[in-house]
C-alpha cells in the first residue's frame, strides 16, 4: 500500500495489481488506485487466515472456516460480524457503511456486499464477492 499526494493535495491510495499484469507502455506492473486498491485490499483481508501473513498472525478472517458450516442465516450473520470486525481493525482507510451477507443454500455459497467510503471522500463504493468453499 502506498500513499501519494496529487496536485489537488488529495491523498491517493496506490497498490499493485495482484495479477501482476504488465503495463503495455511502461512494461511495469499495473497499479490500482484509490477505490480499486482498497477493494483489492479488502478481498485480501477476507481470505487471509491466521499465519498467512508473516509476522502478522493477528490477521485472522475465519471466513474459510465458516464456509464449511451449514449455509444458514446464522452462518451468514457470523460471517457479517467477522467481516465487520476485520475491516474496522485492519483497514483504516475505510469508513464502513454496511455489510450484507446473503446465504444461498442450494449453491452452498454466500454473497457478500460491502458498502464503504474512503476516508475523507464522499463517494460510496460497493464491493460484491461470492464466498464459497473450494473443497
Amino acid at each position: 500500500m502506498a500513499y501519494k499526494q496529487n496536485k489537488s493535495n488529495k491523498e491517493r491510495f496506490i497498490d499493485l495489481d495482484m495479477n501482476f499484469d504488465k503495463h503495455p507502455i511502461t512494461k511495469d506492473v499495473v497499479r490500482k488506485f484509490d477505490g480499486e486498491a482498497i477493494k483489492r485490499s479488502l478481498k485480501n483481508l477476507i481470505f487471509t487466515s491466521k499465519y498467512d501473513r508473516l509476522f502478522q498472525p493477528q490477521i485472522n478472517s475465519r471466513i474459510r472456516r465458516l464456509l464449511f458450516e451449514n449455509v444458514t442465516p446464522i452462518t451468514a450473520s457470523m460471517i457479517k460480524s467477522n467481516l465487520k470486525d476485520l475491516i474496522i481493525q485492519f483497514e483504516p482507510r475505510v469508513n464502513l457503511i454496511d455489510i450484507q451477507v446473503i446465504a444461498y443454500p442450494d449453491q452452498n455459497a454466500f454473497q457478500c456486499t460491502i458498502i464503504f467510503r474512503i476516508v475523507n471522500q464522499t463517494e460510496t463504493i460497493t464491493l460484491t464477492t461470492a464466498l464459497e468453499r473450494l473443497r
